[in-house]
């Protein structure tokens, strides 16, 4: 993934082709929750951790505003 910055371009903005979230795999939830209190601790607010059945995840936001979330690997879909 790659950023770059142009200072002189209006902000962005919500809508058909923009990027709604990113997301990134943390292994367990131990793991999770250890990213959630560094977040907190750095006064970030930090939303979840949510059970979305397949996985646990947290959410946040970048400074510009991006939504963030880390989710567990596992359980993962069973057969």
């Amino acid at each position: 993934m790659s950023f770059f910055e142009y200072p002189t371009l209006p902000p962005g903005y919500m809508g058909r082709g923009s990027v709604a979230h990113f997301a990134f795999a943390v292994e367990n939830e131990a793991e999770l929750l250890k990213w959630k209190q560094k977040l907190e601790a750095e006064k970030i607010e930090v939303t979840g951790p949510k059970d979305r059945k397949y996985f646990k995840s947290i959410y946040f936001k970048d400074p510009d505003g991006a939504v963030i979330e880390m989710a567990t690997r596992g359980p993962g879909f069973k057969p």
